[in-house]
């Protein structure tokens, strides 16, 4: 099918002496040029075919980083959490449970599964007044469903640490905590 393109079209309505109406019109249509030596579509055709897989691929980068990033970002406060709640807690045994509840409080605030972090919770040396309450916490991220990059780069795993001093005043042992489970 052969496109045509309209120059000019007129068309006017005369009334004649007789009283009738007559309907005089002229169409001049003219068959589109081809220039064969034109390259402008075949650079917009290249160009489409270079940026979009380009595009995916950021976008790719961006959704795998971004995922790890922001599990990250929530270990962090979840251990930083946890440390404080150890670090206060009157006992060794009640300071683990304690920063274990709420660093699952926190992972559940960011949307996270707290089954799949793995908590540890222990001193730098022994339980007791003036020590260090030593959080560490790691979170295997799955990147399968990231296209792209996700079966190529695999799961991410993302760790921390954090510690705080055991309160001086707060706690009831002076000769150490038995060590958290």
């Amino acid at each position: 099918m052969k496109q045509l393109r309209i120059l000019d079209c007129r068309f006017s309505i005369l009334n004649s002496e007789l009283g009738q109406w007559r309907a005089q019109s002229e169409i001049q249509i003219q068959k589109p040029k081809i220039d064969l030596r034109s390259r402008r579509g075949l650079a917009e055709l290249l160009s489409t075919l270079v940026a979009l897989p380009l595009l995916l691929l950021v976008i790719a980068f961006i959704l795998y980083f971004g995922r790890a990033l922001y599990a990250k970002a929530a270990i962090e406060d979840a251990a930083a959490v946890g440390a404080r709640w150890a670090g206060t807690s009157l006992g060794g045994q009640q300071g683990c449970r304690q920063a274990r509840e709420s660093m699952a409080k926190v992972f559940q605030g960011y949307y996270i599964d707290p089954a799949g972090a793995t908590v540890s919770v222990r001193p730098v040396t022994l339980w007791g007044r003036g020590t260090r309450a030593l959080v560490d916490v790691r979170y295997n991220v799955s990147q399968r469903r990231v296209p792209i990059l996700g079966p190529l780069l695999g799961d991410v795993t993302v760790k921390t640490q954090y510690s705080v001093p055991i309160d001086t005043f707060n706690n009831r042992y002076d000769y150490g905590w038995l060590p958290c489970n």
